[in-house]
């Protein structure tokens, strides 16, 4: 099934072949670790071509592709693969990317740090680390999603912001840390940038929680 897997030729296409990880391939993971990632890593479909050594990909940085891979491997039994495939994307900078690309990118480092915040040193930290990268370049994004053709844009209205999950996320790390002064600011930046995220809800209840602490 795995032909190039099994006779270890260096692959030309995929993930793997367009962004000569071939070697780190080799070397990160064992024989029984990458048939698991072929194997389960399938996001087209099971018959589909392999995206780490068939399909074409169009991205401009191994970041984008590698960061998306980490999650389909984001639970207790796949995490140190994950880990390893989180860790690989995350030594690359963000310089080539787009400020889309850089978004999502967040928000799928939020979402798999934050998950294991009680199990493993440092995941919480690098989970705060991200919300707040994100959440720099919402100027930017929310701009980005409001005269975007590709999110409904047109030359007489703007399209619609979403939700923005940093600005959630850190909210709630924030909010359980009893920051409560910090958490506020933040939700009010996020607002006033038209993000759609239910901001005014969270701001009264952080509210009452600040005039509690403050006796």
């Amino acid at each position: 099934m795995f032909s190039f897997f099994k006779k270890k030729t260096e692959p030309s296409g995929g993930i793997l072949g367009t962004f000569d990880l071939w070697e780190w391939w080799q070397t990160a993971f064992t024989e029984n670790e990458r048939a698991r990632i072929l194997e389960k890593y399938r996001p087209f479909g099971v018959d589909a071509p392999s995206p780490l050594t068939e399909l074409t990909t169009n991205a401009r940085s191994p970041r984008s592709p590698l960061s998306s891979m980490a999650m389909w491997f984001n639970n207790s039994e796949d995490f140190k693969l994950a880990l390893k495939i989180m860790e690989k994307a995350e030594t690359y900078p963000t310089a080539n990317l787009n400020i889309e690309d850089i978004h999502f990118g967040c928000q799928e480092r939020i979402k798999f740090y934050y998950r294991w915040r009680d199990e493993h040193d440092g995941a919480l930290s690098k989970a705060i680390e991200a919300c707040k990268e994100q959440v720099a370049l919402a100027p930017q994004t929310a701009r980005m999603f409001a005269t975007a053709e590709r999110w409904g844009a047109t030359e007489d209205r703007e399209a619609w912001i979403p939700r923005h999950y940093g600005y959630d996320q850190l909210a709630i790390i924030y909010e359980k840390q009893g920051k409560f002064k910090e958490a506020i600011e933040l939700c009010e930046t996020g607002r006033s940038q038209g993000w759609a995220n239910e901001f005014d809800k969270r701001l009264v209840r952080l509210r009452k929680k600040l005039k509690k602490q403050q006796g």
